[in-house]
């Protein structure tokens, strides 16, 4: 019997109930699914929550659509988002907007105000703009950018990013549902995120420049080729305090991409 078949078997004797998918499952925009999975990551799900609903009273942005399958392409897109974030600036977005000023880590981590910007720069620059654009080849590219951002090697917030976009077949690692998953299986240790998740895909999209772009700043650049090269090292910050990444960002081992950096550098595949 496969690990699936005897997990849905233990699943069955508990006789666990289907709950209803919640609100945020039906999220109107995109940008929205991006705010929730990264500040979701390590806190509290209400302060994520009050978040997410800061930001649609700034905003004027509706917070859910009357029904998940029924919201196309969204009512607002990314770029709309981005072009808010630029004019707004970060610390502005993480006092004034989401009224939250959480990190993605407690010691080095950025701002999660920052970590959605640059999220959603990713997606631009992957061509997905709204729910409908989530192609499969858009959806790996981004991936693959995503990943080498800071706080997000573990994939754990792009896999619940696209699970609030409609994505049925992933699973949010909550560690209640781990501890379930080992027990049920008969696991030495606790699985690990991402162990059951889709696995990345082999290909990627090559010689495509990736701009961390900030006002007033020269962009970052970063390629998708066979290995790393940094070409001028260089660290930069703009007035308003959206900035380059001044290191190399590796993404996990099983991934094929280290993808955002500061200066004009390369990352060769």
């Amino acid at each position: 019997m496969s690990l699936v078949a005897e997990l849905a078997d233990q699943i069955e004797k508990t006789e666990l109930e289907i709950p209803v998918l919640a609100g945020e499952y039906r999220y109107a925009s995109l940008p929205l699914c991006v705010i929730d999975a990264v500040f979701s990551i390590s806190a509290r799900y209400t302060s994520t929550q009050k978040t997410v609903e800061r930001f649609c009273q700034f905003s004027g942005w509706t917070l859910f659509s009357d029904t998940r399958e029924g919201r196309g392409f969204g009512e607002h897109g990314v770029k709309e988002f981005v072009s808010i974030c630029e004019q707004t600036g970060p610390e502005k977005m993480a006092i004034s907007v989401y009224e939250n000023r959480q990190r993605t880590s407690s010691r080095s981590g950025i701002l999660k105000a920052e970590a959605v910007f640059l999220f959603c720069r990713a997606l631009e620059y992957a061509g997905i703009n709204g729910f409908t654009d989530l192609s499969l080849e858009r959806r790996e590219f981004a991936e693959a950018i995503i990943l080498g951002l800071p706080g997000q090697s573990s994939g754990i917030a792009f896999d619940y990013f696209m699970m609030l976009a409609g994505d049925d077949d992933l699973g949010k690692p909550d560690r209640r549902v781990q501890k379930f998953i080992g027990e049920a299986l008969r696991l030495q240790g606790t699985p690990q995120p991402r162990q059951t998740s889709t696995p990345t895909a082999k290909r990627r999209v090559h010689g495509q420049p990736f701009s961390l772009r900030c006002p007033a700043t020269e962009p970052g650049e970063v390629r998708l080729y066979r290995r790393f090269v940094d070409e001028h090292h260089a660290v930069r910050h703009s007035g308003d305090g959206w900035r380059t990444i001044s290191r190399p960002i590796v993404a996990l081992s099983s991934y094929l991409g280290a993808t955002a950096f500061g200066g004009h550098q390369r990352l060769f595949l």
